[in-house]
């Protein structure tokens, strides 16, 4: 942001890149004018399930297979879901279980309540990888934040539910006030 002279933008994560926002939005709050945050918390557990069957190159499409039965909600169209299953086939197994484990060592619950800053919680009612019940931890305990729950959506609200996800962004971001 610096060696690219952005002054204080609107940052937005989802899950692994929900984690990074809050990173920064604790680290460096001065830059940032606010942030959402799509299906997270404050910390990102994951299920023993899916890095026992990371672990193992053998086991590498199971691991896939039960990420994206937990990413998406169950009336999910079947191409969407292939075409992740497909895209998720393609990372390097070491590149997912090194991002899923430092997901489930990521954990700021003691430091969130420090955030001051305008925020947007958005998560699925349906997401089962960070449920709804952390993205309400994350709301009560910062007072800037507006959590909004998507009906019908898992963890890949964005993906799942678009225009719902994209209205509520740009709601977000109408309300914030202009940088001087």
């Amino acid at each position: 942001m610096d060696e690219n002279r952005i002054r204080k933008p609107v940052l937005a994560g989802h899950s692994m890149g929900s984690a990074i926002v809050l990173t920064i939005a604790l680290d460096a709050p001065e830059k940032l004018s606010g942030f959402a945050l799509l299906g997270a918390g404050a910390r990102l557990r994951v299920s023993p399930m899916i890095l026992e069957k990371a672990l193992n190159p053998a086991t590498f499409a199971d691991a896939v297979a039960l990420i994206n039965e937990y990413s998406f909600s169950p009336d999910v169209p079947k191409d969407l879901l292939r075409l992740s299953t497909q895209n998720m086939m393609k990372t390097d197994p070491q590149t997912l279980l090194g991002d899923f484990l430092a997901c489930d060592s990521f954990d700021v619950t003691d430091r969130v309540d420090s955030i001051q800053l305008p925020a947007l919680i958005l998560c699925g009612t349906l997401d089962v990888m960070t449920q709804p019940k952390y993205s309400e931890f994350l709301a009560e305990k910062m007072p800037g934040a507006r959590l909004h729950l998507i009906k019908e959506a898992g963890h890949m609200l964005a993906l799942e539910q678009p225009d719902v996800v994209g209205r509520l962004l740009k709601e977000f971001l109408e309300s914030l006030p202009p940088l001087s």
